[in-house]
């Protein structure tokens, strides 16, 4: 059996998008195999990092727009932080934040069984 992640808001759609999509959007679970878990295990796997960072260490194409959504989306949970005083320098020379899993985060995954 799987366990979700209780404390992430709903997926939504925006008002103009077709039924399917907000079909869509309810369907959305935290699960095992979620990019949302993923990128949590990630963070425990490799420590602090920056977006950029999180999409070179997943072991498939994730772009940068998604790993910053599904990020942000750990933060609003309680599960990423930002790191005080922490930067990173993207590729193209511009400060960016680095992020850590907190204790929620990791509590989060432990109660999380990967399927058998």
């Amino acid at each position: 059996m799987t366990t979700l992640f209780t404390n992430l808001e709903p997926a939504r759609a925006r008002n103009t998008d077709p039924e399917t999509s907000h079909e869509a959007a309810a369907k959305v679970t935290l699960k095992v195999g979620s990019i949302r878990w993923l990128v949590l295990q990630m963070f425990e796997a490799h420590g602090q990092m920056c977006d950029g960072e999180l999409c070179r260490r997943v072991p498939f194409y994730l772009g940068e727009s998604t790993a910053r959504g599904r990020r942000a989306e750990l933060v609003t949970a309680g599960y990423v932080e930002p790191v005080p005083g922490v930067y990173a320098t993207t590729e193209s020379g511009n400060r960016t934040k680095v992020w850590r899993l907190t204790d929620a985060g990791r509590a989060a995954l432990s109660t999380i069984k990967e399927p058998e």
